[in-house]
């Protein structure tokens, strides 16, 4: 891990507060080395809702492939997929082989559009299954939906509380990752459901969807440093930024 810092120090008769200056420090994986790369425990909750049909679904399926055929040995994954229904690749995580892999494609082809849109449910399905993992591994939840709940519990404070009482459950970190598609997505749902759970949401357009998740994926790909905390020892330090850290993958600086 190289760590590189950058200093500042302002004269005085310039300084805008009582700070004193400011420094940055760098922090970057070896982009060659993929010896210290964390194992994943992953899932992806696909949206396959009616209003998912046509261009999105099939970009849907494409991403998840993608995702499938780049995972790294040594992963544990699985896929839940919902409409008014939840439907599982597996009952829990697998681990990645040609086999599995295999399978999972297979699953995903057979996925088609219709039905309600049930997040409830399909939080139910997939949260459980990080019971058995730990924090030694990077456990990561990537969600997909174009449309708000309308099977299940579809009042967003509800499914907020719920979503967060699954996860508080298995006693373990997990990071949740989701993307809103189109116009029709409950930003707010997502967003809070996001960060309350240490990840992030992401807004994009129909046509965006395979390039936007293929992308994200190839980003967490490797991850090599899991909710990271820095200290300083110095009374002199009054803020540090960001708050808190994201986690490092290979690729990526902090």
């Amino acid at each position: 891990l190289g760590l590189y810092s950058y200093s500042t120090k302002i004269p005085d008769g310039q300084l805008p507060d009582s700070l004193g200056g400011f420094f940055m420090f760098i922090a970057e994986p070896n982009p060659g080395s993929t010896a210290e790369v964390i194992k994943k425990v992953f899932t992806l909750i696909l949206d396959r809702s009616g209003s998912m049909s046509g261009t999105k679904i099939t970009q849907a399926k494409n991403a998840a492939k993608f995702i499938v055929n780049n995972l790294n040995e040594g992963d544990k994954f699985n896929i839940v997929d919902f409409e008014s229904n939840v439907y599982n690749f597996r009952n829990n995580h697998v681990l990645y082989s040609i086999q599995n892999r295999d399978s999972a494609l297979t699953h995903i082809n057979n996925i088609n559009a219709g039905g309600g849109t049930n997040i409830s449910g399909a939080f139910s399905t997939a949260v459980p299954q990080f019971n058995v993992a730990n924090d030694s591994t990077a456990n990561i939840i990537i969600f997909l939906t174009d449309g708000m709940a309308t099977v299940g519990i579809t009042n967003t404070p509800q499914l907020l509380t719920h979503v967060y009482n699954l996860i508080e459950s298995t006693e373990t970190e997990i990071f949740l990752y989701s993307f809103g598609i189109g116009t029709d997505v409950d930003q707010q749902l997502l967003t809070l459901m996001s960060s309350q759970n240490n990840g992030y949401a992401e807004f994009l357009l129909n046509e965006e969807l395979e390039t936007r998740i293929t992308n994200f994926y190839l980003r967490i790909k490797n991850p090599v440093l899991l909710s990271p905390e820095i200290t300083f020892s110095s009374p002199f330090i009054n803020n540090v930024y960001p708050e808190p850290l994201q986690n490092l993958y290979i690729g990526q600086q902090m």
